[in-house]
C-alpha cells in the first residue's frame, strides 16, 4: 500500500459502485470496523489474534471481491504492534514453507498465480468463462490460465506450456516463417541445452524452457511433416525439417542419457538433476534410434540442397546437425550394448565419437567468422540483444517451468557462451572415446582396468561418461560384458606371485575367489564416484570388507601348506600377503584423497598425514617387492626343472608360477636331505611349476613396472616433505600450534580412526609420530643434507617414469 493516500481514498468514494450493492462503504469494509477495537486491545497478542481474523473475514467477503478498500491505516496500526521479538503477525501454523511463499507473492517469475493488469501499453481483461476469445489489441486472458501476455508479438514470460504450434498464447512461436538463421540458432540453442542438462540442471531449467522442445508442439511438427510428405506439396521448408529433426534429437539424447545416469546410480546433486517433473520426453509418440537418425539425415539433405541461403548460417546448420547425429549414435549404441557386441559397439562407438569431436571444432571456428558468434551467451539469443531483431526469444523461456519447481529458491541456470558450450560438449566426446570405449576394448586385466578408472577419478569425467563406464563395468555376470570376475582376480593374483593353481584347482581357493568378488568389484567402482564421495564409500564399505578378507585369507594359506606338506617358515604368505596389498593400497588412497580435498590444513596436520603416509607406501612397497621376488623363484624353479629333469605336470595345475619358487628351493634340500625330502620336492614342483615358462614380456609386464616406479617415487616425495617440515620445526621456521579444548593426540585419533579397525597392517598412534618424528639426535646440518638427498634421488626416478610411460603410452592408461 503506497502512493498518496488521499487519493486513494477519494478514488475509492467516487468508484462506480455496482447496482446490486447499495450498502454503506463502511457497512462493505469489515476492517474499518476493527479500528476501534485494535486500538482498545492492550495485549499484541490480541491485537494481533483480531487482525488475522478480521483480513480472513474481509477475502471471504465479496467486498475483496468487487471494490479497492484503502487499508493503510489498520496496517499501520498493526506494524505498531511489531516488535524485535514478534516480527510477523501470522497464524500459529505459519512455518517457514510459507514465510519463503510469502516473498514470492505478485512475483511475475516466481507466482503462478500473479497476472499483470498492463503489459507494455496493452490491457488485460479477465474473462470467466472456460474459453478465452482470439487475441486482439485487448488482449484477454483465463482467469485460471495463470500466464503473462504480450500483445505486441514479444517473449511471453508466462508459465504455461504451449498446447501446440498454433497455441495463441504462443503466438510468438515461429514455424512457416522460419528462416535457415532461425533454424542455425534454434540448433545452436538446442545444444546448449543439452550441455546444461549434463552439467547438472534439470530437465525442467534445461530441455524444456525450448517450446519446440514440449510434446504437443513436436506433435504439430511432426504432423505436418508427415502430411507434407505424403502430400508432396512443398509446403515444408529445409529450416523447418532443421528445427524438428534437432529438437527431437535433443529430447531423445536427454532421455537416454537420464536412463543411463539413474541406472547407474553414482550421480550427486552437483552431477544431475534426476526429477523429470511429468515430462515424457515425447512419449504419445514412440520414436525409434532409426526414426531420429533418418529425421536428422533427412535435415542434412534439405538443408545442403538449400542454394538460396546464407553460406554461414547454412555451414552451421549443417556441422550442428552432424555433432547431433554422432552424439544421438554414440550415447544410443552404448546404451542397448550387450556382451556379444561388446567389443563391435566399442570400437564404432570409438569412431563416432571422434568424428564428433572433429565436427565440434569445425563449428567451433565456423562460429568465430560466423555473425552468430558475436553473442556471447545464450542469452544473447534473445530479440532486444540481437542485431538484427530477428531471432530468438520468441522460442527460449527459462521461467516457463518455474511453478514446477516449487516456491523455495533454486539454484539459478547459467548457460555458458557458445564457445564454451562447445568446449565442454568436446570434452565429454573425447572422455566417450577415451574413457569408456578404451576401457572396454583394452580393459583385459584387473591392473589396468583399476590404473584406467583411476585416471578416470583423476580427470573429472562427466557424470554421463561416468555411468556409462559404471553401468558396462559388470554386467551379464563379466567384467566389462567380456571377462568372468573370478578368472579375472585369478590371473591378478597370478601377475602378483600366488600360484595359480593354489586359487583355481582347490575348493578353498575357488571359494576364496567368489568371497573376493565383491570387495574387488567395490574397489573398481570406488573410482567412479564423485571426489569428496569416495573417501566416506571406502571407509563404510571398501576397507571393511578388505579387513574382514585378512583371516579366510590365512586359512588358504594354511590349507595349501598342509596339502603340499610345506613348512611355513620357508613357504610365502601368497594369498595373505595379496589381500594385505589391496588393503593398504585402498589405505593410502584414502589418505591421498584427505590432502586432495584439503581436508587436512596446517603445516602440523600435513606432517602427520605424510608420515602415515610414507609408512603405508613403504609397506605396499616392500609387499610389491616380496611378491615380485617370489614371482622370479617360481620362473627360475621352472627353468632349472625343465633343463634338468622332464616334468609333466598335470593339467589342472598349469599355471601356477609363483608357488613353484618356494617349492623348487625346497626340491634342492629334498636332493641332499633325507627321504622325505624327495617327496616333498616333488609335491612342490606339482604344487608351484607351471606348464612352461614364458619369457615374452607383454604389456601389462611393463605397466607393472612403470606402476612399481610410481609407487618408490611417491614414498620418496612423503618423506621427503615430512622431514622438511620436521625440520622447519627445528630450525624454528614453524611453531606447533596450541589448542585450547582439543589435543594433538586426540586430532590425530579421529584423523586415523577409520584405520584403527584393520589389523593389518597395525594401525599407528600418536606416540609412533613423536618417535618418527624425533630428529633430536642428529645435528641440523645433517638433516638438510639428508633432505637433500631424498629429493636428489627423486629427479632420476622422475625421468625414467616418463620415459617409460612414453614408450607404452598406447597399451596403457590413456
Amino acid at each position: 500500500v503506497g502512493g498518496d493516500m488521499e487519493e486513494l481514498q477519494d478514488a475509492a468514494e467516487n468508484a462506480d459502485m455496482p447496482p446490486h450493492q447499495s450498502a454503506t462503504k463502511e457497512q462493505k469494509n469489515p476492517l474499518t470496523k476493527s479500528n476501534s477495537k485494535i486500538q482498545e486491545l492492550s495485549s499484541v497478542e490480541d491485537s494481533q489474534t483480531l487482525y488475522v481474523q478480521n483480513v480472513e473475514e474481509f477475502i471471504s467477503s465479496d467486498a475483496a471481491q468487487d471494490t479497492m478498500v484503502d487499508i493503510t491505516k489498520i496496517l499501520n496500526e498493526a506494524v505498531s504492534s511489531l516488535s524485535y521479538a514478534d516480527p510477523l503477525i501470522c497464524n500459529v501454523s505459519f512455518d517457514l514453507h510459507e514465510s519463503m511463499s510469502a516473498l514470492e507473492l505478485m512475483d511475475p517469475d516466481m507466482d503462478s498465480s500473479c497476472i499483470l493488469n498492463e503489459i507494455n501499453g496493452g490491457n488485460v481483461t479477465i474473462c470467466e468463462s472456460e474459453n478465452s476469445p482470439t487475441l486482439s489489441n485487448e488482449t484477454t486472458v483465463d482467469r485460471k490460465d495463470a500466464s503473462i501476455i504480450q500483445t505486441q508479438g514479444l517473449i511471453k514470460i508466462g508459465v504455461n506450456p504451449p498446447a501446440g504450434l498454433n497455441d495463441p498464447r504462443h503466438s510468438q512461436l515461429k514455424w512457416k516463417d522460419l528462416t535457415l538463421k532461425d533454424a542455425a540458432v534454434v540448433a545452436l540453442t538446442t545444444l546448449s541445452l543439452i550441455e546444461s542438462f549434463l552439467d547438472g540442471s534439470s530437465v525442467a531449467e534445461s530441455l524444456y524452457t525450448s517450446l519446440y522442445a514440449h510434446d504437443a508442439v513436436l506433435s504439430d511438427m511432426k504432423s505436418e511433416i508427415l502430411y507434407a510428405d505424403k502430400e508432396s506439396n512443398g509446403s515444408i521448408t529445409a529450416p523447418m525439417i532443421a528445427v524438428f529433426s534437432t529438437t527431437l534429437a535433443a529430447v531423445k539424447i536427454c532421455e537416454c542419457a537420464r536412463t543411463i545416469i539413474r541406472h547407474a546410480d553414482i550421480y550427486e546433486e552437483e552431477d544431475f538433476a534426476c526429477n523429470v517433473y511429468g515430462f515424457r520426453f515425447f512419449f504419445p509418440d514412440v520414436s525409434t534410434e532409426q526414426e531420429v537418425c533418418d529425421y536428422l539425415n533427412q535435415a542434412i539433405k534439405s538443408v545442403d540442397k538449400d542454394t538460396d541461403a546464407d553460406n554461414s548460417f547454412k555451414q552451421v546448420l549443417l556441422h550442428v546437425l552432424r555433432c547431433k547425429l554422432f552424439f544421438f549414435n554414440a550415447v544410443t549404441s552404448m546404451a542397448k550394448v550387450s556382451s556379444a557386441t561388446i567389443e563391435v559397439t566399442a570400437t564404432t562407438v570409438q569412431l563416432i565419437a571422434r568424428d564428433a569431436v572433429e565436427c565440434f571444432k569445425h563449428l567451433e571456428s565456423l562460429l568465430s567468422t560466423s555473425s552468430l558468434g558475436k553473442n556471447r551467451s545464450t542469452f544473447g539469443l534473445r530479440a532486444e540483444t540481437v542485431s538484427d531483431g530477428s531471432v530468438c526469444g520468441t522460442f527460449l523461456d527459462t521461467n516457463i517451468n518455474r511453478p514446477l519447481l516449487g516456491n523455495s529458491p533454486v539454484r539459478q541456470v547459467a548457460f555458458k557462451p557458445w564457445c564454451e558450450m562447445l568446449a565442454s560438449l568436446r570434452k565429454v566426446a573425447e572422455e566417450m572415446d577415451w574413457a569408456v570405449c578404451n576401457l572396454l576394448l583394452k580393459g583385459s586385466s584387473l591392473g589396468r582396468i583399476r590404473r584406467m578408472v583411476r585416471h578416470i577419478s583423476k580427470a573429472s569425467c562427466n557424470i554421463l561418461n561416468r555411468s556409462f563406464v559404471v553401468f558396462l563395468l559388470y554386467f551379464e555376470d563379466k567384467l566389462l560384458g567380456r571377462h568372468y570376475l573370478v578368472h579375472m582376480i585369478a590371473n591378478a593374483m597370478c601377475r602378483d606371485g600366488v600360484p595359480h593353481g593354489m586359487m583355481t584347482s582347490t575348493e578353498y581357493g575357488s571359494a576364496f575367489l567368489n568371497r573376493l568378488a565383491k570387495p574387488i568389484y567395490d574397489s573398481l567402482k570406488v573410482f567412479l564416484l564423485n571426489t569428496c564421495r569416495q573417501r566416506t564409500f571406502i571407509e563404510t564399505l571398501v576397507l571393511k570388507g578388505w579387513s574382514e578378507l585378512h583371516l579366510e585369507a590365512n586359512a588358504v594359506d594354511f590349507y595349501f601348506r598342509e596339502e603340499h606338506n610345506l613348512e611355513p617358515s620357508k613357504t610365502p604368505a601368497f594369498v595373505s600377503n595379496w589381500v594385505l596389498s589391496q588393503t593398504v593400497f585402498m589405505m593410502e588412497y584414502h589418505l591421498g584423497l584427505g590432502i586432495e580435498l584439503f581436508l587436512l590444513n596446517g603445516h602440523h596436520d600435513l606432517a602427520i598425514a605424510y608420515w602415515y603416509w610414507d609408512f603405508l607406501l613403504s609397506t605396499q612397497l616392500n609387499l610389491t617387492t616380496a611378491m615380485r621376488n617370489a614371482k622370479k623363484d617360481l620362473k627360475t624353479i621352472s627353468e632349472e626343472s625343465e633343463k634338468g629333469i622332464e616334468h609333466k605336470p598335470r593339467k589342472d595345475h598349469q599355471g601356477k608360477g609363483k608357488d613353484q619358487r618356494a617349492r623348487s628351493d625346497k626340491k634342492k634340500k629334498g636332493k641332499s636331505g633325507p627321504k622325505g625330502a624327495k617327496k616333498q620336492s616333488q609335491n612342490v614342483e606339482n604344487a608351484l611349476l607351471p606348464q612352461k615358462s614364458q619369457r615374452i614380456i607383454s604389456p601389462e609386464d611393463m605397466e607393472d613396472e612403470i606402476e612399481y616406479l610410481l609407487l618408490t617415487l611417491r614414498r620418496q616425495l612423503c618423506r621427503g616433505i615430512f622431514r622438511f617440515i620436521i625440520i622447519l620445526y627445528q630450525a624454528r621456521c614453524l611453531i606447533q600450534p596450541k589448542f585450547e579444548f582439543t589435543s594433538h593426540r586426540i586430532r590425530f585419533m579421529k584423523r586415523f580412526q577409520s584405520f584403527a579397525k584393520i589389523s593389518q597392517p597395525p594401525p599407528l598412534t600418536y606416540d609412533d609420530f613423536l618417535k618418527g618424528s624425533d630428529f633430536s639426535a642428529l645435528k641440523r646440518w645433517n638433516c638438510f643434507y639428508q633432505q637433500q638427498n631424498l629429493f636428489d634421488l627423486e629427479k632420476p626416478l622422475s625421468t625414467k617414469y616418463q620415459q617409460q610411460s612414453r614408450v607404452f603410452q598406447k597399451n596403457s592408461v590413456p
